[in-house]
């Protein structure tokens, strides 16, 4: 467990779920008998993670005195074992959901595209969205989770402004147009006249 690290759980598997130490073969035949299925007995394993704080160095209390040193010497600044800023990351448990599989016939299949049911998971966006969170402010974010209140129109003001606003927006931009020509053709006609 890592101190001042927040963990977010962005992906989770199902009711039914095991795990398996890494490396691993899966595939469909490995579920061949009853006592294999009651090994499914997991709920929700994460499977994405983002975790946010300040992260300690991977190098911290396993550099020798000399390269510490050498560091310093060389950049001009004390080695940190700790980030100064806070940051951001995102574990996800597969590196398969970014992949995409492929067709005889067609070629690459969108990213999370199962072929042969013709499905398609939100991998895409869930990889969209984890860049865009890590590379972007909150505020991105923010704004797409604001409402928007739509207000009615008066539909007696509707009713006697109709016309009005119908011939404005339908004679309005034909005059500009000829305006605008014929402003055109008079500098023309100054212009080589002579």
């Amino acid at each position: 467990m890592a101190k001042g690290i927040q963990k977010t759980i962005l992906l989770a598997s199902d009711t039914n779920s095991r795990r398996i130490s890494s490396p691993a073969i899966v595939s469909l035949n490995s579920v061949q008998s009853e006592e294999d299925i009651l090994g499914f007995n997991l709920h929700y394993v994460p499977v994405a993670v983002l975790l946010e704080g300040k992260f300690n160095s991977l190098f911290s209390n396993r550099l020798p005195k000399k390269v510490l040193d050498s560091v310093q010497r060389v950049t001009g600044n004390a080695y940190l074992s700790a980030a100064v800023k806070p940051g951001k990351q995102i574990v996800v448990a597969d590196a398969d959901i970014v992949t995409n599989a492929i067709s005889n016939t067609t070629g690459p299949l969108p990213m999370g595209m199962i072929p042969m049911e013709n499905y398609r998971f939100a991998n895409k966006e869930f990889f969209l969205n984890s860049i865009d969170y890590l590379s972007a402010d909150k505020q991105l974010f923010e704004s797409r989770n604001k409402t928007v209140v739509l207000r009615l129109l008066d539909k007696q003001k509707v009713k006697e402004q109709k016309l009005l606003w119908q011939m404005i927006n339908l004679l309005l931009p034909v005059l500009v147009v000829l305006i605008i020509g014929g402003l055109f053709q008079w500098r023309r006609k100054s212009t080589y006249a002579a």
